[in-house]
């Protein structure tokens, strides 16, 4: 059973690769460094709220569909 960081990850990488963009790209567009992303990605960093806000803006998605898994 995967833990909420990885689930978390598992499902920014997919809104990610779905938006066509790179990793580095997202970190540009939601304004958060690039290990911070690759960190989330894989589970190793546990998002906060405003992280959360950060990358919804960064992907144009709602922050609910960032935690819908």
């Amino acid at each position: 059973m995967s833990t909420l960081n990885e689930r978390f990850g598992i499902n920014l990488m997919e809104l990610r690769k779905k938006s066509r963009i790179s990793q580095m790209e997202l970190a540009e567009k939601s304004k958060l460094d690039l290990k911070t992303i690759s960190n989330l990605e894989n589970g190793i960093r546990q998002p906060v709220l405003k992280t959360i806000w950060k990358l919804a803006n960064g992907l144009n998605v709602s922050m609910s569909k960032l935690l819908d898994f």
